[in-house]
């Protein structure tokens, strides 16, 4: 994929010395522990956007939009599921 300029994501290989540095710092970035880090950060900026959200529709017509609801994750199989392990996780 990454070889054929007709592909949806591709690498031009003379491209690469000045992607270089940014591959390394994500590189360094895509440890469990540094996810676990941004997840903890994110918390505290949206651990409570339901509350927010509710606070600020009050009084307004959009007030009877911002609920609490249950959702679902779905998967095609329980191997797709499996794959999704860390992010569960995280969660």
């Amino acid at each position: 994929m990454l070889l054929s300029a007709n592909q949806p994501l591709f690498l031009k290989w003379s491209y690469l010395p000045k992607l270089a540095p940014w591959l390394m710092k994500f590189m360094r970035n895509a440890t469990a522990e540094a996810v676990d880090r941004r997840a903890a950060a994110l918390t505290n900026i949206i651990g409570d956007s339901l509350a927010d959200h509710q606070a600020l529709a009050a009084g307004t017509p959009a007030e009877r939009h911002v609920r609490a609801t249950d959702y679902l994750y779905l998967y095609d199989s329980r191997e797709d599921f499996g794959k999704e392990a860390f992010s569960w996780a995280i969660r």
